[in-house]
């Protein structure tokens, strides 16, 4: 029976000591955490974090974020997790992927796209200006898109590619179907758009509407073409959750896949000697999560926000993993652990470190979540009931400090590898491992505000700020 606690077990070294022997010969002294309480009844007010986020896949150019209430632009950075309430701008000459799923989403040059609703069955977007190019794979039964532009919100239920122009007020709204099916409406308006056809919306309140011919268009002929460049059958079928995974796309042409005893399909990247899982990138703090990994590959979502990781041979695999219906976002599948002064060349604030979880370790929420949440993200039948033991990747852990960590964000990060020794002494963290700060990649200025962090030290470098979209007025949100 799983305890029902949520304190760690710790063993004391002694009674452990030259017993379990690790990769690269660390014996370690700690163990993992147990998982919350699966009787005690959830308050009336509980929420879990959302299971389903999109993400910025690919940047081309100058592209912007704003996240929820945060009311100040900054660089888009790839891999970056994406939420009801964040808007991306991109610059006339840039342009910007956005996954949810299998599904891609791709911004033109001056494009406003804000996320106004996302859960595990609907994307609901604003389209304010510009084109986006919509490319919809494995949708599960009852998922759906709602797109609004300036003149009708468009509805997409059926896998297909499409083009949305928001148009303005010298240009038509235009909903382009290549194949799919289309609702479009509006005040006055209801449209069905099939492949190989157009909707064309103008006017200005009242807005009228009409269906032809699919129109030319050089930005949907460049995402066709982008299209065509398919990645060849794999010689592994590839778990069906793995599709539903965001950012799962670059795992189809981008690595290998293997069947693996006792892991089945298991997904090798493409990396060199050394690489090591949770090292190269950086952390920042996404509402409602708190700290996030922030993978520096163009690969570098899926396999750090599901699945778990192994190392055998000098080589690592990933492991999609087992869920109880459809695959659960974490915004890192690591253990925190404190290191004290162990940590050479720590020169401010204690040193903190994180071991990638690897095959059938639960993950324990460091944020508020319920036993339900706990349940989907580690399936019961799939992780045994046992886990006192040591963590298999105990011998490839990384860390930082307190100011690193919660520091701005520095391209090319690359973390400390934690040594034996330093292994061997740590201890398992149970809360937030760090408080952010003001220069923390994510703490925008009325976010720091609301959480009443400190004022930053002279001279700290604050999160820098990006061009958003002028000239324009966001129409209100709202549910779509």
């Amino acid at each position: 029976m799983r305890n029902t606690t949520l304190v760690f077990r710790l063993s004391a070294a002694a009674a452990i000591a030259g017993m379990i022997l690790g990769p690269a010969g660390i014996t370690t002294a700690f163990a993992q955490v147990p998982p919350p309480d699966t009787t005690a009844p959830l308050p009336a007010t509980a929420a879990d974090p959302p299971a389903r986020v999109a993400n910025l896949q690919r940047l081309v150019g100058s592209v912007s974020l704003e996240n929820a209430g945060a009311n100040q632009w900054t660089p888009g950075a790839i891999n970056t997790p994406l939420v009801a309430g964040d808007s991306l701008w991109t610059q006339p000459d840039a342009s910007a992927d956005l996954a949810l799923g299998a599904s891609r989403f791709t911004l033109d040059g001056s494009t406003l796209f804000t996320i106004e609703q996302i859960d595990e069955q609907t994307l609901a977007a604003d389209v304010g200006q510009g084109k986006l190019f919509v490319h919809l794979r494995d949708l599960q039964s009852g998922q759906n898109v709602l797109l609004r532009t300036p003149r009708g919100t468009v509805s997409l239920a059926s896998n297909g590619e499409y083009m949305i122009a928001a148009g303005d007020s010298a240009d038509p709204t235009v909903v382009t179907v290549v194949s799919g099916l289309a609702q479009v409406s509006g005040t006055g308006i209801a449209l069905s758009v099939g492949p190989g056809q157009s909707a064309f919306l103008t006017g200005t309140d009242p807005f009228s509407g009409s269906v032809g011919p699919l129109q030319p268009d050089r930005f949907l002929a460049a995402q066709l073409a982008r299209e065509q460049m398919a990645a060849p059958p794999l010689a592994v079928a590839v778990p069906p959750a793995v599709l539903q995974m965001t950012g799962s796309e670059p795992l189809l042409d981008t690595g290998t896949w293997a069947d693996v005893p006792d892991y089945g399909a298991v997904w090798y990247p493409p990396v060199g000697p050394g690489w090591v899982p949770y090292r190269e990138g950086h952390w920042a703090w996404i509402v409602p999560w708190g700290w996030t990994w922030v993978d520096d590959a163009p690969w570098g979502f899926a396999p750090f926000h599901y699945g778990r990781w192994f190392e055998h041979d000098g080589r690592w695999g990933w492991v999609p993993g087992a869920y109880e219906g459809p695959p659960v976002y974490a915004p890192a599948l690591v253990s925190w652990v404190g290191l004290g002064a162990l940590a050479a060349g720590v020169a401010i604030g204690a040193a903190i470190g994180w071991i990638p979880l690897g095959p059938r370790e639960p993950y324990r929420p460091w944020y508020h979540a319920s036993h339900r949440y706990f349940d989907r993200m580690n399936n019961p039948r799939f992780f045994p009931a046992r886990d006192e033991g040591p963590f298999l990747n105990r011998g490839f852990g990384s860390y930082g400090n307190e100011r690193n960590i919660a520091g701005p964000f520095r391209p090319g990060q690359r973390w400390q590898p934690m040594d034996p020794r330093m292994a061997a002494a740590a201890r398992p963290i149970t809360q937030v491992p760090v408080q952010p700060t003001r220069a923390t990649p994510g703490i925008s200025p009325a976010l720091a505000q609301r959480m009443r962090l400190p004022p930053a030290p002279a001279g700290t470098p604050l999160p820098r700020t990006a061009p958003g979209p002028t000239g324009f007025a966001r129409p209100a949100r709202g549910a779509l």
